[in-house]
């Protein structure tokens, strides 16, 4: 379920059709590629994830100022491309308790 989400806001952005809630959707799947990154599945990527997140950071800005209007650059879009298929692999390495872990530990560093 979690991969089909994913899967269906990056083909809403590829198509130049992703709403607030596709982006939401794809910020919660970089913060847990990076999450799990931290703690060893997937580390040897952070480079590749830290300027995935800023294309999102860059995507998401203009969107907001362009009335919710999310239309990626051809970088962006490749970064975010390769950052989801390192997604992809990280979910089918951990299990789920590990991945959890990890959305839950990242829950509470937002809050904080």
């Amino acid at each position: 379920t979690l991969k089909i989400r994913n899967h269906d806001a990056m083909n809403n952005l590829r198509m130049g059709n992703a709403t607030r809630r596709d982006i939401d959707a794809l910020i919660d799947a970089l913060n847990v590629t990076e999450a799990l990154a931290n703690r060893g599945v997937g580390e040897d990527w952070k480079p590749e994830i830290r300027a995935a997140q800023d294309a999102m950071l860059d995507l998401a800005r203009r969107g907001v100022a362009n009335n919710f209007r999310f239309i990626a650059r051809g970088p962006e879009l490749v970064a975010l491309n390769l950052v989801m298929e390192i997604h992809d692999a990280q979910l089918e390495t951990v299990t789920v308790k590990q991945r959890e872990t990890a959305m839950h530990k990242l829950k509470c560093f937002l809050i904080l």
